[in-house]
């Protein structure tokens, strides 16, 4: 390569009209994320609830193999009850995902029973079952529809949105005092959902300063400061009794 080449390139690389200099300054590599596991635990073994009194409801009743109940419709056994996690400070507010997230009546029992949503993202209500569906979602934020549907059987669902972040939202059936979910609207997609055991994972967070928060229907919501570093693992834990006399509410 002649002197002279040499002088252009770098020249080039001076320049502020360079494009391929600036967008190399404007796009330095990506910094690894990090991620948050942990586990929740209750201080008495959690019963596994049985299969849900049908005799006054001949709809449901003429289910032929409708099964103990199952939170969240594990596979596995569930010992820990379902805890919902999420980042509920430290990052700003997304977009909501164009993908629908999905409330369904099954075998006469909401799945899942704790649905996280961001603000906007379509929620579809369907019914899997041979039978009418109802649900009755009961928001405390004007901003948020109160709705009272009923879905044939097998049909295409009903979609609906919600404004506003807002945690437990109750989903409820008339007349199926058994049949209840949550929905939680929170800013960012980082949530999560503790596994049968109590596990959980958050992955790709940024590196900074967080507040993970715990929530479980009926107790007050429990918070943790966690510092992700890149390509590092933080871990966390929450304990929570295993009885309440509060009624399910995101008490802070």
């Amino acid at each position: 390569m002649t002197l002279r080449r040499v002088a252009i390139l770098t020249l080039a690389c001076i320049l502020p009209f360079a494009a391929g200099c600036k967008s190399a300054a404007r796009n330095p590599a990506p910094q690894p994320t990090g991620s948050i596991y942990g586990s929740v635990t209750v201080t008495t073994p959690s019963p596994q609830p049985g299969p849900a009194q049908f005799t006054h409801h001949p709809d449901c009743a003429s289910l032929k193999d409708y099964g103990p109940f199952r939170f969240e419709d594990q596979t596995l056994p569930r010992t820990v009850p379902p805890v919902f996690l999420w980042i509920s400070a430290g990052l700003p507010s997304q977009p909501p995902p164009r993908t629908q997230a999905v409330l369904t009546q099954f075998q006469c029992r909401f799945q899942p029973q704790i649905l996280g949503v961001l603000p906007g993202q379509p929620v579809d209500f369907t019914n899997a079952d041979p039978f009418l569906a109802y649900f009755r979602v009961t928001p405390a934020i004007s901003g948020n529809p109160s709705l009272a549907l009923t879905l044939p059987p097998i049909k295409p669902g009903k979609v609906h949105t919600f404004s506003h972040p807002e945690l437990l939202i109750p989903v409820t059936s008339p007349n199926r005092p058994w049949m209840k979910a949550w929905i939680n609207v929170v800013p960012n997609s980082h949530f999560t959902l503790s596994g049968p055991d109590g596990r959980f994972t958050l992955r790709h967070l940024p590196p900074g300063t967080y507040t993970l928060s715990a929530l479980r229907p009926g107790f007050p919501i429990q918070t943790r400061s966690i510092s992700i570093k890149p390509g590092a693992a933080t871990h966390a834990t929450f304990t929570f009794p295993q009885k309440s006399s509060t009624p399910p509410s995101a008490k802070k």
